[in-house]
């Protein structure tokens, strides 16, 4: 469903993710341990990490909520479960490129729980984040501009 025709109305040419997009975000390694990724995630203050391999290509994303999942996996079934973020990481992540317009990322976010969303080249490595919150930023700076 698209939610972004009171947007549209705002501007005719939307800003794309490379001009929105947070850059040298932090980046996570399916291999990192996760009560590591754990203070990795509390030490930068954000809310989930774009996982990627040796060359930087996405592999998903690991949030607060797949954090959880050891904490459930260990009350409920008493058993020492996995430890790598590779475990716990949710894959099927939605992307954008650096072209992707504002309506695009806005219908993504409108159907998707993550907070962020990795912006990935065309080798399919992580080149930024966009954020909700850049998002609202990106329609403010376009309503001011009105």
């Amino acid at each position: 469903m698209n939610y972004t025709g009171a947007i549209q109305t705002i501007s005719e040419s939307p800003p794309v993710a490379s001009e929105i997009m947070t850059r040298n975000e932090p980046l996570l390694r399916p291999g990192t341990h996760l009560m590591d990724a754990m203070a990795f995630l509390i030490k930068h203050k954000i809310s989930g990490a774009p996982v990627v391999d040796d060359q930087g290509r996405l592999l998903g994303m690991l949030t607060e909520k797949d954090c959880l999942k050891l904490l459930a996996h260990k009350s409920y079934y008493h058993q020492q479960p996995a430890q790598d973020v590779e475990h716990y990481m949710s894959s099927g992540v939605k992307t954008v490129t650096p072209e992707t317009d504002l309506y695009t990322i806005v219908d993504i976010f409108l159907e998707s729980a993550f907070r962020k969303i990795p912006v990935i080249d065309r080798e399919e490595k992580v080149v930024g984040q966009i954020s909700r919150k850049d998002v609202l930023r990106a329609v403010q700076k376009l309503l001011k501009k009105k």
